[in-house]
């Protein structure tokens, strides 16, 4: 069978689209009703003054009108970091302050609900247009956008599916009969009392000469402390790489689950002993101290709140991460 390389423009098939995983958001500290209706009114300036929350995030508050300051705890998080432009340090110094209010008032952090059968689906992209030199591109198949609170209205939710790749040309009647029979599984699903499935990549299309790429299986994205609301959670499924009768396409990756997890874990017991500590007072060298600063962390308690996906590897080392997790578990006795 002739090689043909991939610079070669007639004849290749489409590549199948990307398959987009469900980026979970939650508020900053989940409660349910019950909850919710527990917790005393606070001013915002009370707050603020009581927890050391610092001028700037006080600032965005104020100015994005949350008070009483129990109004927090029905935005999402992503609200927070996409919509208000909170800097994540911000974010972890505020789920921090609110966390130490709950445990003081003795209020169990709680998410509950009635479960249903009703499924939601991500968007299914297009599929790629026919080309005789070079397939189209299958749509991305964009995830549906839903919140902590609303996870026990759904039984299954999928991710998007990526549209499959579009042919260089017409394929003969039995590749077209194999081609149509492999895309009616594409996107099957199983069902299951909840999950959590990531997305799925397009099939890649059928090329005269080199059968188009798979499209990308998108991953979800769901915080550690979220996890125990599935029954399962699967990573994303790569597309099948497109039919050629003389070179195959490459099947597509499928991505792992992410799962952010904090730094330190600890639970309300240490959370209600550890006292105000700034960043100066940990001890951490300058350079460390300014970096955490420039990304909104002031103190202690704000690192204990931040998930690991707070720290990029292009701004953070390793080793700046390792010291973080190091100094706060000897500072506060933590095992």
């Amino acid at each position: 069978m002739p090689s043909v390389t991939r610079e070669q423009v007639g004849g290749v098939g489409g590549a199948g689209g990307y398959g987009e995983g469900i980026h979970f958001s939650a508020p900053l500290v989940s409660l349910d009703n019950s909850s919710k209706n527990k917790v005393p009114e606070i001013s915002l300036a009370n707050f603020c003054s009581k927890y050391r929350i610092d001028d700037d995030t006080h600032a965005l508050l104020a100015y994005n009108e949350f008070n009483p300051v129990n109004s927090i705890f029905e935005i999402d998080e992503a609200v927070f970091i996409n919509d208000l432009c909170f800097k994540v340090g911000q974010i972890a110094e505020l789920r921090w302050a609110l966390r130490k209010m709950l445990a003081e008032e003795k209020i169990e952090i709680t998410t509950s609900g009635e479960s249903s059968t009703t499924d939601i689906f991500g968007g299914r992209g297009g599929d790629g247009g026919i080309g005789f030199q070079r397939g189209g591109e299958g749509g991305t198949g964009k995830p549906p956008k839903i919140s902590a609170q609303d996870i026990f209205r759904f039984n299954e939710i999928a991710s998007g599916i990526g549209g499959a790749g579009g042919a260089s040309e017409l394929p003969p009647p039995e590749v077209a009969k194999f081609l149509a029979a492999m895309q009616s599984t594409a996107g099957s699903r199983s069902r299951k009392d909840p999950i959590l499935k990531g997305g799925q990549g397009g099939l890649g299309g059928y090329g005269s000469n080199i059968g188009g790429v798979g499209g990308i299986g998108g991953a979800s994205q769901i915080p550690a402390v979220n996890v125990s609301l599935f029954a399962e959670i699967s990573g994303g499924t790569g597309g099948g790489g497109g039919f050629s009768k003389v070179e195959g396409g490459r099947g597509g990756n499928g991505e792992g689950p992410d799962v952010p997890s904090h730094l330190v874990f600890i639970d309300d017991t240490t959370r209600r002993r550890i006292p105000h500590k700034t960043l100066a007072e940990l001890g951490l060298n300058a350079p460390l101290r300014q970096l955490l600063e420039k990304n909104g962390f002031r103190t202690a308690g704000g690192l204990f709140e931040a998930y690991d996906s707070y720290f990029p590897p292009d701004q953070f080392k390793m080793g700046q991460i390792a010291l973080i997790k190091s100094t706060l578990k000897r500072k506060f006795s933590i095992t």
